[in-house]
């Protein structure tokens, strides 16, 4: 089985920490014996930081896991385009890789971790929704 994660936010704090968590994540048992493999699909601007991020996982050997940088600014309908074709990339990808009735493919986490705000000190209720993109 195949599982591919979604994480925005990826080259820093919490995304990144996310992406490394996912990366190395263990089955129910404790084990990554019998783990999917997991694809994390990291998404930032910064392109050059994701690279280090994958690098990083690749060199850990997380069980079979690897972290697949996607350079893209989400705050605009462009760089949504790109994260979407990437998904169907990496699903139609591993799918194809697969043996027929062997593993399954499903996009398993979205974590949305990348985020500006201007109005630092306003309480969420206050600020219009167009503002928390």
């Amino acid at each position: 089985m195949v599982e591919v994660s979604v994480v925005t936010g990826a080259s820093s704090g919490i995304g990144r920490a996310l992406c490394i968590a996912i990366a190395h994540a263990k089955d129910r048992a404790g084990t990554q014996k019998h783990s999917p493999r997991r694809v994390v699909l990291a998404v930032a601007r910064r392109e050059e930081e994701l690279q280090l991020l994958a690098k990083e996982v690749a060199e850990a050997q997380a069980g079979g896991s690897e972290v697949v940088p996607v350079a893209a600014d989400i705050t605009t309908q462009e760089g949504c385009d790109v994260v979407c074709d990437a998904v169907q990339r990496a699903l139609l990808l591993w799918q194809t890789e697969a043996e027929p009735g062997g593993q399954s493919f499903y996009a398993s986490h979205v974590v949305h971790c990348a985020g500006i705000l201007e109005n630092v000190g306003q309480s969420c209720l206050e600020i219009a929704p167009l503002d928390l993109r």
